[in-house]
């Protein structure tokens, strides 16, 4: 099992977590592919198809307004491994509703409902999820049928739902779910994500459902 860590960098530049995430991945020896491009769907095709070319199973996406662990993204590969998951997201909270005090999970859930984070938590099937923080076997990138371009498919290609302008990332989950592909969050990885201050899922613990 290979593993390549690609870090999406708008302005160029990656928080200290990322960084440090960044410099213990190469120090284990796994790939890492970081490049600055806009927008945001391009980008990521453009990595996607610069980290499959290392030949690397896993994808381990790493956006540099997350903070989180090098130990947290290899559970990640680990907990899909284990359960024969395509994808793996961490837990996460949307910014823009935290600053409002709401809870916004990262992840679209399969079945609506309640759900744990943190301690008593685990693995929830999903039907797309933010990129934020989030492991992708190489198998999802074959099995996802998207436009070819240059630099291979326009996996992350922004997609219209039910009248809603999805982002690149869910644009991307939806493409996958409807390619069979099993995806899932893994509600124990206590993500945190950056606005005006680190929003982290464990402030809104009395707020656990979607």
């Amino acid at each position: 099992m290979t593993i390549c860590f690609c870090f999406p960098a708008i302005d160029g530049r990656l928080n200290d977590s990322m960084l440090e995430m960044k410099r213990l991945a190469q120090q284990a020896g796994h790939a890492v592919v970081q490049l600055s491009a806009s927008p945001h769907d391009r980008a990521r095709g453009m990595i996607a198809s610069q980290a499959l070319a290392t030949g690397a199973d896993w994808l381990i996406w790493c956006d540099d307004d997350q903070v989180a662990t090098f130990d947290q993204a290899i559970g990640l590969v680990a907990t899909a491994e284990s359960m024969g998951a395509d994808l793996m997201s961490g837990m996460y909270v949307c910014r823009h509703l935290a600053e409002r005090g709401e809870m916004a999970p990262n992840f679209s859930p399969r079945v609506g409902g309640k759900f744990t984070i943190g301690e008593g938590g685990g693995p929830y099937p999903i039907t797309s999820c933010g990129f934020g923080f989030v492991a992708v076997h190489r198998r999802v990138f074959e099995k996802i049928d998207a436009p070819v371009c240059e630099y291979g498919k326009a996996w992350f290609l922004p997609l219209v739902e039910d009248g809603y302008h999805l982002g690149e990332d869910r644009s991307f989950g939806v493409r996958a779910d409807r390619a069979g592909c099993q995806l899932y969050v893994d509600t124990r990885c206590l993500v945190g994500h950056v606005g005006k201050r680190v929003y982290w899922p464990q402030d809104f613990l009395g707020a656990v459902s979607a």
